[in-house]
């Protein structure tokens, strides 16, 4: 049986592991009904700008925002997708294996933890258990095995040591466990420790960024709820109202929790941590649901700019400092009788008006002509 203990005992060691959490809160990947069918859409974190990311016959589930933020994971035709944050370069990852869903990214985002009911040879499947592959779908393990019921929804702790999932392998309904995410199932047995012990419905968890708390939902129909659980096992209620509260995710700042409510029909609203007023995000005439919060990808550093390879000219002659030497007054030639226009070149006319030598007077013959010219 299940060993059952404070969430102390199994999360201690994410306190000291993980960072302050300084992400940026950025888009918000959620389901809609909106365009026909269910569809992965994202919106600004105040609910505004929302876009389109998925377009398909068949309908998705589950998106999971990486950790940079910058990829989407989700589940479409029973198999395992990934898409940029933008909703390009969709590819699907799992094959015909089994019937795939709920992708969770590592804090990393390296791997991939998903829900499956895998075939087994012979016939037969191994009922919804989790299992981590690597983020391009390579080296698929198996992570529980459940000798009754299943494992669903995981979601890694921040310093990607342990998984947080529900069960109902235990009698009482769902509750909330916790896994390590390196460890081996045996044969109908895993290394599962039970975190909550209820007769309700304990479901969908997920760790704020500081590994402090895990939010979760807790029972049924309108009778739905959301709690969080500190590591000494406090827990607090979070919502009081008549309605279905369910989904629940952090920020990736850990300051607000986003949810799942029904307003006439299901919303995604956001409330404090600590709970508080919340605020409806969608407020749009359709079915809004699962959502997941990113964080705002990092600016990629700039890249050095090329220095261009200059190859030297030649080395001009050295400065005498005759160039800069001003031509001396030009002397006035007697009066001559005039003569026939000589045929010499303007270069000797003007060195001979010049009235010096030429290495004295200027570097060029031109330079003496303008400088005869001008006296």
């Amino acid at each position: 049986m299940p060993r059952l203990v404070p969430l102390l005992a199994v999360t201690a060691a994410v306190v000291a592991a993980a960072p302050a959490h300084a992400a940026t809160n950025g888009r918000i990947a959620f389901i809609s009904d909106r365009y026909g069918t269910d569809e992965v859409l994202s919106m600004a974190a105040d609910g505004s700008d929302p876009r389109r990311l998925t377009a398909g016959a068949s309908a998705s589930s589950a998106p999971a925002v990486s950790p940079d933020g910058k990829r989407i994971a989700f589940a479409r035709a029973n198999d395992i997708w990934v898409m940029n944050a933008d909703g390009t370069g969709q590819v699907e990852l799992t094959g015909d294996e089994g019937v795939d869903s709920a992708p969770a990214w590592s804090p990393d985002g390296t791997k991939i933890a998903f829900v499956s009911n895998r075939n087994v040879a012979g016939g037969g499947t191994t009922g919804p258990e989790l299992w981590v592959m690597r983020a391009d779908g390579a080296d698929v393990r198996r992570l529980t095995d459940s000798t009754i019921g299943g494992s669903f929804a995981p979601a890694w702790s921040p310093d990607g040591a342990q998984i947080a999932f529900h069960s109902n392998s235990a009698p009482g309904g769902f509750d909330i466990y916790t896994i390590a995410a390196g460890s081996t199932p045996g044969a109908g047995t895993d290394a599962r420790v039970r975190v909550t012990n209820n007769f309700v419905e304990d479901q969908n968890p997920s760790w704020s960024p500081d590994g402090g708390r895990l939010v979760f939902q807790r029972g049924s129909g309108t009778g739905t709820e959301i709690y969080a659980r500190t590591l000494t096992g406090t827990e607090t209620r979070l919502t009081t109202n008549s309605v279905l509260d369910a989904d629940p995710v952090f920020s990736p700042d850990g300051t607000r929790i986003l949810y799942t409510s029904h307003d006439g029909d299901l919303e995604l609203f956001s409330m404090p941590a600590a709970g508080g007023t919340p605020v409806n995000l969608t407020d749009a005439p359709s079915r809004d649901e699962q959502p997941s919060w990113g964080a705002t990808p990092k600016s990629e550093p700039p890249q050095p700019t090329p220095t261009p390879t200059v190859t030297p000219g030649p080395t001009p002659p050295p400065d005498t400092g005759l160039a800069r030497r001003r031509c001396p007054p030009a002397r006035t030639a007697p009066t001559r009788p005039a003569r026939a226009p000589s045929r010499r070149s303007a270069a000797s006319r003007a060195r001979a008006t010049c009235g010096a030598p030429t290495a004295w007077c200027c570097s060029t013959a031109s330079r003496c002509a303008r400088s005869a010219t001008r006296g």
